[in-house]
């Protein structure tokens, strides 16, 4: 528990923020803000997790996060996440990574989708592809956003 009295918030002075909607399917320049190497729900496995934050047009600011199997008892899923990690180490140019840390402030664009969410109520983003910058430039005078801190700072990467 935690006490609140210290925010002063009132909620009758606040508008209610409204229905959380995926953003369109898309090309979009981002930043990673956080990478972390965790075990999955499971237990059975490991995943990295990677927050990406857009950092230009009508969705900047939002956050989204990619999942990547890393070992886990479904030898496919290992295989996709391998890909796909492959295809986030060349688009932020990391081709040996030793740990997350690496990747956090890195520029890249990626693509997004939706997909049904399991419950069968509304729909989710899904990050589809990740892709070089290419000549994307950051806005002029624009700070990377702040990074998370994680609790491990010894973070070795599986593969």
């Amino acid at each position: 528990m935690g006490n609140l009295e210290h925010m002063g918030f009132n909620a009758a002075d606040v508008e209610p923020a409204g229905e959380f909607k995926p953003i369109p399917d898309g090309l979009y320049p981002a930043v990673i803000t956080d990478a972390n190497y965790k075990a999955n729900k499971a237990g059975t496995g490991h995943l990295l997790e990677f927050t990406f934050e857009v950092v230009d047009g009508d969705h900047k600011g939002r956050q989204l996060r990619s999942w990547i199997n890393t070992d886990n008892p479904n030898q496919k899923a290992v295989e996709i996440g391998k890909g796909e990690f492959s295809a986030l180490c060349r688009a932020v140019d990391i081709i040996t990574p030793k740990d997350t840390l690496e990747f956090v402030n890195k520029a890249l664009n990626i693509k997004v989708g939706t997909k049904p969410n399991r419950d069968g109520d509304g729909f989710s983003n899904v990050i589809k592809a990740y892709e070089e910058t290419g000549n994307y430039q950051m806005p002029s005078g624009m700070a990377l956003p702040a990074r998370n801190t994680r609790d491990d700072p010894k973070d070795d990467l599986p593969f």
